[in-house]
């Protein structure tokens, strides 16, 4: 009696998007943990379920990724989208809460780990200017909107820094609410286009 003929097995046939989304998704964590140097391709890969080689095919090379993930986080909107009366607190709020990873800053710790990368330093300026600094000071508007603009980026910068270093959150009670809050003034202040230490 002959065999009955079995059908060739095919490949499980791989999603495209989700795979990329998931490449792209464990960069954004490394990329602002870490330097660009000391980022390994073969770890975003291990992170995100996949095979090194599927980082080359998506998106070319370190670089290219790195590019990509400054696109997906160096954008104005997380910073606009709320309430302008609320900007102060709602950054505030994001840069000192209590998850030790809050979505809308990794675009601020990326920028710091930037600073001591000469491969990368050159690459964030240029896009973080354009689609960052520039749309949100016509946001700002009002007087010197550029200079509020950098300042504020600066003043996120430095407290994102800050709490890794000293762990303010750290503060206990009414002490942790007032660092909250003088943050959150200092912010508002520049948005507002008013002296930060008016009464």
């Amino acid at each position: 009696m002959p065999k009955k003929a079995t059908k060739p097995r095919t490949a499980r046939p791989r999603n495209a998007v989700k795979t990329r989304a998931a490449i792209l998704t464990a960069g954004i964590k490394h990329f602002s943990k870490h330097a660009y140097g000391d980022v390994g391709l073969r770890d975003i890969a291990r992170d995100a379920g996949s095979d090194v080689s599927l980082v080359y095919r998506y998106f070319g090379s370190k670089e290219h990724l790195y590019r990509d993930v400054l696109a997906e986080l160096f954008h104005h909107e997380h910073l606009t989208s709320g309430p302008r009366e609320t900007f102060g607190m709602r950054i505030a709020s994001q840069l000192l809460g209590e998850e030790a990873e809050v979505r809308g800053i990794e675009s601020v710790l990326l920028a710091v780990r930037a600073a001591s990368s000469p491969d990368s330093v050159e690459i964030i300026k240029k896009l973080s200017s354009n689609r960052y600094i520039r749309p949100f000071a016509k946001w700002l508007g009002g007087s010197d909107a550029e200079m509020r603009a950098q300042f504020i980026a600066a003043l996120m910068a430095g407290v994102a820094v800050h709490r890794n270093i000293a762990n303010p959150s750290s503060l206990k009670g009414r002490g942790k609410q007032r660092y909250l809050e003088r943050v959150a003034h200092v912010l508002q202040s520049f948005v507002d286009d008013k002296d930060p230490y008016a009464s």
